[in-house]
């Protein structure tokens, strides 16, 4: 027996001993060359050449969007600060990564994740705004932000306002609950016409930063109308791909410029029509993780997402912030939508025919977001006969509850980007220099179709349920619908596995 055990001991020996020096040499091959030559990867053993310094760098900065890795490695030899000892530019080796994709800092008493970081010049006084989570409500912090342009010195304000990115007295959450928010840092009046291209959040003014994030200011040269923002995507279901096609070939149809997406975890077929889809430029996928001590592996993250809804609420907004500043100057509206709703127009109008009818009705009021009431089409009311196509969810799901949610309950919007300042899921909370102005509308002009198996929790389901109507408005759209989604799926037959009974209807 103990010769057994000696053998089974020398066997694991072996193998730790082969594992440690396969990893020794990858690490020699990564240190021989350095970042200035070429990247490795240490697990990947395909014949794919290796990247450049240039590629890889372009490559880190996609997958990691708030992250300047060019600049700071383009600063890395000039000691940038204000003084030798002040405000000092971080190296990439100093910072502190938080489940990868957030950047910590570290206040006396607090720590904030920091998620991205956007040039406003809509205000008199152009600011910089950092969008992040901090373990407390309230603030009770004192922070200054560190703007870097294009000289080697930092220009070092405080941090003007801290806006709480949800409604306040819903803020039951205990302490060490990471909190959504949005701080603002106003520039100098001498640097009024001039945008920084990184910043840093420390807690006293001369501190060494532990972050720094990309200040984003697109401007293309065409504003376009809508952008939809889907918050963290969640599907481990490979059958709710052909559902996904549906629903983003519909947006198209009303008008929808482009669908921004961020993505927790999805099937492998979910991934295949994002992939499609983006290489197309009709959608921008976005990878998020949770920050904190939250787990990200896919079973325990799916737990959470369940099990603690209020906490995920405050996931949520972060995402629809950063659609929001991402595209302040891309877009006239963003709309907030998931994948299982979608704002219709009675009529079979777009997107744009809607607004040009319902804005006049706004009696002359500024409508900073123009909202569509909630109506339910439960999964279980699907329509019989073959005249449309099995697969097809929304075209089979025509009855609705009589019963439309009660005003401002469950409304998604159209939000103005000229005047709002912060989102919720529903609703902008605030806007530039004054209450936001809503404008609801009727009933007959548009509705959200929300398709769900019940109703969300709270809501007296069977007072829905028990009452309803047929609603074919969106088969306005059927024609083309059915053909797009069609020629989606015939380009992905073999990726998304068996198809739906769907052939027959269109043959």
């Amino acid at each position: 027996m103990a010769s057994t055990w000696t053998s089974v001991l020398r066997k694991v020996f072996v193998l730790m001993l082969a594992v440690t020096v396969a990893t020794m040499v990858s690490q020699a091959i990564y240190t021989v060359h350095g970042t200035r030559r070429v990247i490795r990867s240490s697990v990947d053993n395909s014949e794919r050449p290796a990247l450049t310094e240039e590629e890889a760098i372009i490559e880190t900065e996609r997958s990691i969007p708030n992250l300047p890795l060019a600049r700071i490695l383009k600063n890395r030899s000039r000691h940038a600060g204000l003084n030798a000892s002040c405000a000092l530019l971080p190296a990439i080796l100093d910072l502190h990564f938080n489940n990868e994709y957030w950047q910590t800092c570290i206040f006396t008493g607090a720590t904030a994740q920091l998620f991205g970081a956007y040039y406003d010049d809509r205000p008199a006084v152009p600011v910089v705004r950092l969008l992040g989570m901090l373990d407390r409500y309230p603030p009770n912090v004192t922070a200054h932000c560190q703007l870097w342009f294009d000289t080697g010195r930092p220009v070092v304000v405080p941090v003007a306002t801290y806006d709480y990115l949800w409604v306040s007295m819903w803020a039951k959450f205990p302490r060490g609950v990471y909190q959504p928010y949005l701080l603002a840092c106003p520039l100098p009046s001498q640097y009024a016409d001039r945008v920084p291209t990184m910043v840093s959040l420390v807690e006293k003014a001369c501190d060494k930063a532990t972050n720094i994030l990309k200040v984003i200011h697109d401007q293309p040269d065409n504003k376009k109308t809508f952008a939809v923002c889907v918050k963290g995507m969640h599907i481990l279901q490979g059958d709710y791909a052909v559902r996904l096609v549906e629903w983003l070939e519909l947006l198209r149809i009303l008008g929808a410029d482009k669908v921004f997406m961020y993505k927790l975890h999805v099937h492998a077929s979910i991934e295949r029509v994002l992939r499609h889809y983006e290489e197309r430029g009709l959608t921008a996928v976005t990878r998020v993780v949770l920050p904190g001590s939250y787990s990200n592996h896919p079973l325990l993250q799916g737990m959470f997402l369940t099990e603690q809804r209020g906490q995920k609420r405050l996931q949520e907004v972060i995402n629809y912030n950063d659609c929001l500043y991402r595209n302040l100057h891309s877009y006239k509206y963003v709309v907030l939508l998931d994948e299982d709703e979608v704002i219709v127009p009675t009529r079979g109008r777009s997107w744009t025919q809607l607004l040009d009818a319902v804005l006049p009705q706004a009696s002359g009021r500024v409508a900073d977001a123009i909202c569509a009431s909630n109506a339910y089409f439960f999964d279980e009311l699907e329509e019989d006969g073959d005249e449309l196509p099995r697969g097809l969810h929304m075209l089979r799901h025509v009855r609705r509850s009589w019963r439309i949610s009660p005003r401002g309950y469950f409304v998604k919007c159209f939000h103005d980007v000229k005047q709002v300042l912060t989102l919720h899921n529903h609703y902008p909370l605030s806007c530039l220099g004054r209450r936001c102005s809503l404008h609801n509308m009727a009933h007959g002009e548009a509705l959200l179709h929300h398709y769900r198996a019940d109703c969300q929790n709270g809501v007296r389901c069977n007072d829905y349920l028990n009452h309803t109507l047929r609603d074919t408005s969106l088969w306005s759209h059927k024609d083309r619908l059915v053909a797009q989604v069609a020629a989606v799926l015939q380009r992905l037959p073999s990726q998304l596995g068996p198809q739906p009974v769907f052939a027959p209807a269109l043959q």
